[in-house]
This record gives structure tokens, C-alpha cells and sequence, in this order.
């Protein structure tokens, strides 16, 4: 067993959904620049959030300022390589669900945006069991009490419930890396923000929650490093994912190239 490898949720979500997939972009370590346009605009919306957090707090932003941002780092981030999978959408539809992010982003935080936040893009390493992870969160607040509180932000076309956050390793994955870098842990709220639908979650995961996480967590690398340490080959799982995967040119279940077709 190799105790090189870290891991994070990005890896352990794409095992997941296509086994040959994961081994194409981190055992080959395959790099390609292509990405679908949702993603594209999930990138720039984070960014602008990012902004404001690390620059705007309890200055005064309107949303015309929200949106000449998101404006200029969509314009700036812009590349060919950019592609829409699904045929009844547009780039325009696309950017236009960004701004209704935006839009409520600002009517819940704005304009002074005065809120704990002790940092975005948190960048953090931590163990499970033998396994090293890292992870980057998209925002940490500490409230006067000592709570820590975690937000994912999401501009995905579903929303989903407490339930689902009780069970969700991505949730449960940063509740444990703010476990182990911060001692004074007093309570660890987590959760998401789902930009598009004006929605946000926040829980306390419970011991019980947080020990079935940790053990699916390992039950998913032990099967990675079995393949990998006992030569398996990683199959490919085809799906309606796969309109938004680019590694078509790699994966032995396609004989022709991505069908999608080049954002304008």
C-alpha cells in the first residue's frame, strides 16, 4: 500500500462515477484545458464571491459593481475550449443563470457583505485513517461563540435538503480537516449555499453521521489502491456524465470524438 498518493473529494467523486475516467486524469495524469460551460460559469461565479469576501467586506457593493466583475473575469477567463453538452442550452442562457446567482448572492450578504469570514479558498491537509487528503474550501466563517461555520457555494441546476447533507462526504471531508487544523473546534456547522435557488443549509454532523462518512471514504481508497497495487483495470462507467467529459480520445468505451459542441 503506498502512502505517497493524497487524496480529496475530487478524486474519490470521479472513481465514483467512472473508474477509467480516474485513472486517466490523476494515475495518467492526463491535463486538458477543455471544460463544459456550466463549469465554466460555476468557476467565474466563485471567483466574484471570492472578491468580495476577500475585498468588499462592510464596503458598500452594489450589483451593478457584482456584475462588472463577473463581466470582466468572464471576458478575461474566456478560451476555446469551452463546450456545451447539452443541445438546449446557450452561452447567453448559461452566463445569464450566473447573474441570477450573483443576484442573490447580493440580496442575502449585500451591499456591506458584513459577515465573519475568516477565509475563502481555505487550502487544507488532513488523515483518515492512513490516508492523507487535501482539500480547499470555498468559505470558513468563525462566529463570535467559536463556531466554525463552512459553506460550499453551488450554482447547480438542483438544490438538495438537510438529509442529504447529514450524508454527503464532501461535507463530511471538510468538517474533518477543520477538526484537525483547529483545535478549538467548539462546534463545526457545514453546508452549502446553492447561489442558483437562494438556498443554503447549514448542520452539525453527528457522531454517528460523521463515522459513516469516514468509513465509505475508506472502503472507496481501499478499492482504488487494490487496483492500483494488484494491476486492475479501471472500466470504464458510461453515463449521461459522460456529454460532459472530455476525455473521449482516452476512454476505450468511445469510438468517436465528444459530440459537444463549442461555446460562442
Amino acid at each position: 500500500m503506498s502512502l505517497e498518493r493524497t487524496y480529496s473529494y475530487s478524486q474519490i467523486n470521479t472513481y465514483k462515477s467512472c473508474p477509467e475516467r480516474y485513472k486517466i486524469a490523476y494515475l495518467d495524469r492526463t491535463r486538458k484545458s477543455d471544460e463544459s460551460i456550466e463549469a465554466f460559469m460555476g468557476k467565474v461565479v466563485h471567483e466574484v464571491v471570492e472578491w468580495v469576501f476577500k475585498e468588499r467586506i462592510n464596503r458598500f457593493t452594489s450589483f451593478d459593481k457584482l456584475t462588472a466583475k463577473y463581466d470582466d473575469l468572464w471576458l478575461n477567463a474566456w478560451h476555446d475550449k469551452i463546450y456545451i453538452a447539452d443541445p438546449r442550452v446557450t452561452t447567453d442562457h448559461i452566463y445569464t443563470i450566473g447573474l441570477r446567482c450573483l443576484g442573490n448572492f447580493c440580496n442575502t450578504y449585500g451591499p456591506m457583505f458584513n459577515v465573519p469570514v475568516y477565509a475563502t479558498e481555505l487550502k487544507l491537509e488532513f488523515k483518515i485513517k492512513e490516508y492523507k487528503f487535501r482539500g480547499i474550501i470555498d468559505r470558513v466563517d468563525k462566529t463570535k461563540d467559536g463556531k466554525w461555520v463552512i459553506t460550499d457555494y453551488k450554482t447547480s441546476k438542483r438544490a438538495k435538503g438537510i438529509r442529504a447533507a447529514k450524508s454527503d462526504i464532501q461535507l463530511g471531508l471538510y468538517h474533518f480537516a477543520i477538526e484537525q487544523n483547529f483545535k478549538d473546534d467548539n462546534q463545526i456547522l457545514t453546508g452549502w449555499n446553492f447561489l442558483r435557488h437562494n438556498k443554503e443549509i447549514h448542520i452539525h454532523l453527528d457522531e454517528e453521521s460523521r463515522k459513516k462518512i469516514k468509513k465509505q471514504v475508506v472502503r472507496k481508497i481501499e478499492k482504488i489502491e487494490k487496483n492500483i497495487n494488484e494491476g486492475h483495470s479501471f472500466f470504464p462507467k458510461e453515463s449521461i456524465l459522460c456529454h460532459w467529459c472530455y476525455f473521449w480520445d482516452e476512454c476505450s468505451a468511445k469510438i468517436i470524438s465528444n459530440p459537444a459542441r463549442s461555446a460562442r
